[in-house]
């Protein structure tokens, strides 16, 4: 993964993290109802992969967030996109 993919897997995965929260669902219900390994949820989250549309696409019909673009994720976060 580039540097903007990686920050992108991170931004993705805190809002499927908090989506999932905020729905009082666990990992392991969440990979009931989706059809996706509670596993690859955990990694997905933690920002170590970032899913394909597939899988997000699941992952949205279950929760129902905001998929925000690469682009729209880094107008809306600059601090995270900046370079040291």
């Amino acid at each position: 993964m580039t540097n903007e993919e990686k920050k992108y897997a991170i931004l993705l995965g805190q809002r499927i993290s908090n989506a999932r929260k905020n729905m009082m669902m666990s990992q392991h219900e969440l990979s009931r109802k989706s059809g996706i390994s509670q596993s690859t949820i955990t990694r997905i989250e933690s920002g170590k992969i970032l899913p394909n549309i597939v899988t997000v696409t699941k992952l949205h019909d279950v929760l129902g967030f905001f998929i925000p673009s690469m682009d729209d994720a880094i107008r809306n976060t600059p601090d995270l996109w900046r370079v040291v």
